[in-house]
Parts: structure tokens; C-alpha cells; sequence
């Protein structure tokens, strides 16, 4: 984590390797500034209920640094990843 304050927190991720890239369905180029936004929720499953089918991305899914997630997209095309902590 980069940065936290006002409810906010700013973290900045390694390159994911070939198999992250699978199995989170990332498919951005080597060096690419594309940038997936990030929000911490209460319940990925309430979200569930209410996120159209078309927009999933991938998940739910169990992380191994302790969050439990799912990757949207909205209509622009933006990804959108909602995490809730695990541990």
C-alpha cells in the first residue's frame, strides 16, 4: 500500500506473471498504462446480485494475499475490481 487517508487507499501492484494474467483474465501488453480501479466493499456477494451478468469479468475469486474479488467492466470498457478482506 502506497498511501491511506479519508477512507482511501492507494496500492501499486507488481507486473502480474503469464499465469495471474489467466487466471484474473488481465490482458494488458507488457508496459501497458492501462489500470484497473479498486474498491474495497463490505460483500463481493452483495454486489453479485446486482452487477449485470455481461459485465463479470472473472470471479468471484479467492486471492492468496487475503481478498475475495470480482473484476468488472463498465459500459465504457473501464474494469472495475470490487475486493472484500478475507484474513
Amino acid at each position: 500500500m502506497l498511501a491511506a487517508g479519508g477512507g482511501v487507499e492507494l496500492h501499486l501492484h507488481e507486473q502480474l506473471s503469464e499465469k495471474e494474467k489467466s487466471l484474473y483474465g488481465v490482458e494488458w501488453a507488457r508496459g501497458s498504462r492501462a489500470m484497473v480501479h479498486s474498491y474495497e466493499v463490505d460483500s463481493v456477494e452483495s454486489l453479485l446480485s446486482v452487477v449485470p451478468s455481461d459485465s463479470l469479468i472473472r470471479g468471484p475469486l479467492e486471492t492468496p494475499w487475503g481478498t475475495r474479488l470480482i473484476i468488472v467492466s463498465d459500459p465504457d470498457g473501464h474494469l472495475l475490481e470490487f475486493r472484500e478482506r478475507t484474513k
